[in-house]
């Protein structure tokens, strides 16, 4: 079950000079991934919960047959969990090649963006976000879209150091 238009591969490819942005929501606060990096947008389905999980990586889901982990991405980003059932955006992490399952509030818009719209973000932002997980900053028609790089912000969560 994919959201309408968002898993739609047959359209013909947008001009080289632009580019389209899937706009994320969680809380009040705007996302942005490359359309290119989301295989689908799907509703949701049971999160079966690991042993021992982190608030960030709440279980696993099935889709298809698959296993897929679910990174929160509102814990991720803004440190409270996405809304329940919001949607689960999958997406293919580049370093490892799995398949991640990243939830969100919604999957609010496609964007398309031509060459230079993307912004570098504001020390504002840096100072909400970790400066590797962000790409860029756009203007979206009520808000400001902040771009992610999904290699960083899909990455499986680092142990925290031990401090023996």
């Amino acid at each position: 079950m994919s959201e309408p238009g968002l898993g739609d591969r047959s359209a013909p490819e947008p001009d080289v000079s632009t580019r389209q942005l899937l706009v994320l929501r969680l809380g009040e606060a705007r996302f942005g991934l490359w359309i290119e990096e989301v295989l689908e947008v799907v509703r949701t389905p049971p999160v079966s919960r690991l042993p021992l999980p982190t608030e960030e990586v709440p279980g696993v889901t099935s889709v298809r047959g698959d296993v897929v982990p679910v990174l929160d991405l509102g814990v991720r980003l803004l440190g409270s969990p996405a809304a329940r059932p919001g949607r689960l955006v999958l997406v293919r992490h580049e370093e490892s090649g799995s398949v991640v399952g990243l939830l969100v509030d919604a999957a609010e818009a496609l964007l398309q963006l031509r060459e230079g719209e993307v912004m570098p973000p504001p020390p504002a932002a840096e100072a909400k976000l970790p400066a590797e997980l962000m790409a860029g900053v756009v203007m979206g028609d009520d808000a400001v879209v902040t771009v992610l790089q999904l290699a960083r912000a899909a990455a499986p969560p680092q142990p925290a150091p031990d401090r023996r």
